[in-house]
């Protein structure tokens, strides 16, 4: 576990972490697939997928199982990346906690 002292740790800590989103878009950028072509043949709104790409909407299972057949990723590669980003999450969050409490 990484520890943070001081809240510009923490804040260094959000700026720096990539959410799954991060990923997609690249992906997307590469392929020249645009969100919203991505979110028609998944079936989801625009608003969804560009939440996710923002890191503001978590990648569920279904979610997952969506992009494997549409973007040729596996499911549970999508899985692992939202599982690291939001266990680094609670991370700093939880060293948020601690900083304020000293």
């Amino acid at each position: 576990m990484t520890v943070y002292r001081t809240e510009n740790d923490t804040a260094i800590a959000r700026e720096i972490i990539s959410c799954p989103g991060d990923t997609l878009a690249e992906h997307l950028e590469f392929t020249g697939m645009t969100p919203l072509q991505l979110a028609e043949w998944m079936g989801l709104s625009h608003k969804n997928v560009n939440e996710v790409i923002q890191g503001k909407a978590q990648i569920t299972p279904e979610t997952a199982l969506k992009l494997e057949s549409v973007v040729g990723i596996p499911a549970d590669f999508w899985m692992e990346l939202e599982h690291r980003y939001r266990l680094k999450l609670a991370e700093i969050n939880a060293a948020i906690v601690l900083i304020d409490l000293e």
